[in-house]
């Protein structure tokens, strides 16, 4: 579009009938032509900013807090919330002790009440720069949310003071690990679906539906070989590795899964394999456990996992065109021992 200049034309930053524009409407978006930009000059520098709309924050909204800690821990565990602002004012928490050890904090609380929930306790802390340190060992569940007062400035003509403003609440839940075994895997996880890192098969933590929210571990164009040692010899009664489908997201369920066991390590034995008729054009989002049951226990000291990879996808899917492959998205192997 050529440049063209008539009496509706006006340039920002530059005199078109004495008029400097800092501000374009939608109408002037509409109607114009073209846009030249130009220094200001100084002199009309203040002029223009006193001519701005008038801008206010009415949002009683404030960034929440920050939970730093692993979901599943050995041991003991300590759990740092750090304030997403330093607006200062006070945050609050609502902590649910899963044992009968108390919490620890580096921080001193205001004050400390039961939340009117049972089993829940009410803790309020100054939001400061120094982050809170929780403390624990049988595991917690944590709400928490931050108030303040926001103050606000702006440019001339704004509204500048201070706004009772509160954030969302933060959920964490942190558990320790709820066995001591060990687990080698063959081929390497996606480095963005780590489903929490190298014991996240059996953590005791079972991802969602909701694949995104990285509680599963992905394999891409490789299977799945997990070797977990259990250090001494058990009587196993059942075996279930958890799988997620999300065609639409090129997540496709094994083709097939297979579990052995072995009491050395160099030995080991097949099991009954697994086998599904779930087709991979299915869209549905969906988890299956592929689970072995023995009607005798077995002696064990290692298990292992095989699942396939579904390999390339199907005639028919968005992604068979480009040659697409599947992912082969995996999470909780639970192992029932015989007491």
């Amino acid at each position: 579009m050529g440049m063209k200049m008539d009496d509706r034309s006006s340039l920002i930053g530059a005199p078109v009938s004495d008029q400097w524009h800092l501000v374009v409407s939608h109408r002037d978006l509409m109607e114009w032509d073209a846009f030249l930009f130009r220094p200001v000059p100084s002199e009309k520098k203040d002029q223009l900013l006193m001519r701005m709309p008038k801008q206010n924050i009415s949002s009683t909204y404030a960034p929440g807090l920050l939970f730093e800690g692993e979901k599943v821990y050995r041991d003991s565990h300590l759990l740092t919330i750090k304030p997403l602002s330093n607006w200062g004012g006070k945050v609050t928490l609502l902590i649910k002790n899963h044992g009968d050890r108390d919490v620890k904090f580096n921080l001193k609380p205001e004050s400390v009440t039961t939340s009117g929930i049972e089993g829940w306790d009410k803790y309020v802390f100054k939001a400061s720069a120094e982050p809170i340190k929780v403390q624990h060992h049988n595991g917690i569940t944590v709400l928490g949310k931050i108030d303040s007062t926001m103050m606000i400035s702006g440019l001339p003509g704004s509204r500048t003071g201070g706004v009772y403003s509160y954030s969302d609440w933060t959920y964490g839940e942190f558990n320790p690990v709820p066995n001591n075994y060990d687990i080698v895997l063959s081929n390497k996880y996606q480095d963005q679906y780590t489903g929490g890192g190298n014991g996240a098969l059996i953590d005791g933590v079972r991802g969602g539906k909701e694949w995104r929210a990285g509680g599963w571990q992905g394999f891409y164009d490789v299977p799945l070989v997990a070797k977990i040692d259990m250090h001494t010899v058990k009587k196993v009664t059942e075996v279930k590795a958890g799988f997620l489908q999300d065609s639409r997201a090129w997540i496709i369920f094994p083709k097939a899964v297979k579990v052995y066991y072995s009491v050395d390590g160099v030995k080991y034995t097949e099991v009954q394999g697994f086998g599904h008729n779930i087709d991979a054009m299915d869209e549905e989002v969906q988890i299956m456990d592929a689970t072995f049951k023995f009607k005798k226990p077995i002696k064990a000291r290692y298990i292992m996992v095989f699942a396939e990879n579904y390999g390339l996808l199907p005639e028919g899917h968005l992604g068979y065109p480009y040659q697409g492959k599947a992912h082969l998205f995996a999470d909780e192997i639970q192992i029932k021992i015989k007491k």
